[in-house]
């Protein structure tokens, strides 16, 4: 009888022999590198790391079961986007969603009270 690891094994060897490994590893440093010394890519890639995390988070219903965002190590998914670091979710942006969202819905709270205070 086969066991499970040696089965994996074998399919791992065909699938990807280990021939390959340092040319890989040359190539994901190359991008990493082109990456560092072009902001404007740099920056193309953190867009594209966190939408595509937006994107992983927002599967529904029964696929959020199998889409879990918790059991990715996003370092690594960071790594295919050529990035040496994940980048923060919440960048600037985000953030200024966030406070625009709270004052207003703080200015439409006011004026409920408001029209309220003036009925009465």
């Amino acid at each position: 009888m086969v066991s499970h690891c040696t089965v994996t094994n074998t399919m791992s060897r065909s699938l990807f022999p280990v021939e390959l490994h340092p040319w890989v590893l040359s190539v994901q440093k190359a991008l990493e590198s082109f990456i560092v010394d072009e902001p404007e890519k740099k920056q193309l890639a953190k867009d594209a790391f966190c939408s595509w995390v937006r994107a992983y988070t927002a599967h529904r219903g029964e696929l959020k079961r199998i889409f879990v965002v918790k059991k990715l190590h996003l370092g690594h998914v960071a790594r295919s986007f050529a990035l040496k670091e994940q980048p923060s979710l919440v960048g600037k942006s985000f953030q200024m969603q966030t406070k625009k969202r709270k004052r207003d819905q703080k200015q439409k709270g006011l004026s409920k009270k408001r029209k309220f205070a003036s009925k009465v």
